[in-house]
């Protein structure tokens, strides 16, 4: 939440269902374009500078969609959202070592 809070109202995600929709996308990109062999290389997709910083759920997203193997699941998207954050692996404070995780893979 505080990536959120922090935001600059420039990059027009002034909701927080807009920054969880944003975010959401992103990492759903990233993850079936690796699948199809089209994957934009994670360095280039997800900036520490772009938009000030503050998209740090998409990378999070994305490490649990490839710990889970989500793309071979067949999981709704929503399903999976909501068995992460049931399960306790979105829960508060869990983004920032979700988000180091995703520092190693790149």
């Amino acid at each position: 939440m505080s990536h959120f809070n922090q935001r600059n109202p420039v990059f027009n995600y002034n909701t927080f269902e807009t920054y969880l929709e944003e975010n959401a996308v992103r990492a759903l990109t990233q993850i079936i374009a690796e699948n199809m062999g089209l994957g934009v290389p994670l360095v280039t997709r997800w900036r520490q500078s772009e938009d000030g910083g503050m998209h740090v759920l998409a990378p999070a997203l994305y490490v649990l969609m490839r710990e889970e193997k989500f793309i071979n699941s067949q999981e709704i998207f929503q399903t999976f959202l909501v068995r992460m954050i049931l399960e306790g692996k979105l829960a508060p404070g869990k983004i920032e070592g979700l988000y180091a995780r995703f520092l190693e893979l790149r």
